[in-house]
């Protein structure tokens, strides 16, 4: 699967073309994926493997909604991983390269609604 960071042709496909609407999901997007966030850090770092899979397994689908092949892929093996697996140094790293792709969404959301 091609690697992507963000599909804007999915998300205005769902969404439309309306700057307006745009901007609200990606402001929607950018608050709720942070409670999310600080929530999956907080179970990693108490080891709590099944919360870290659920709330892997949410996120997946919210970055799978925008076409975010990349945090998808790392998600789901996080997912899979705190199920079957779970070794905190290896769903620690999951966590740091999932958070770099979204930081690099954040950044193109954020460009796209100061635009």
């Amino acid at each position: 699967m091609e690697e992507k960071i963000i599909n804007f042709d999915l998300i205005k496909q769902i969404m439309g073309d309306d700057i307006e609407t745009l901007n609200s999901f990606f402001e929607l997007f950018k608050e709720q994926s942070k409670i999310e966030i600080n929530d999956l850090n907080k179970f990693i770092d108490e080891k709590n493997w099944e919360r870290v899979s659920e709330i892997a397994h949410k996120l997946k689908s919210s970055y799978g909604g925008i076409g975010s092949t990349s945090a998808y892929d790392i998600l789901s093996e996080m997912e899979l991983k705190s199920k079957n697996e779970p070794d905190y140094n290896l769903i620690l790293d999951l966590s740091k390269k999932f958070l770099d792709v979204n930081n690099k969404i954040l950044e193109i959301m954020e460009n796209f609604i100061s635009n």
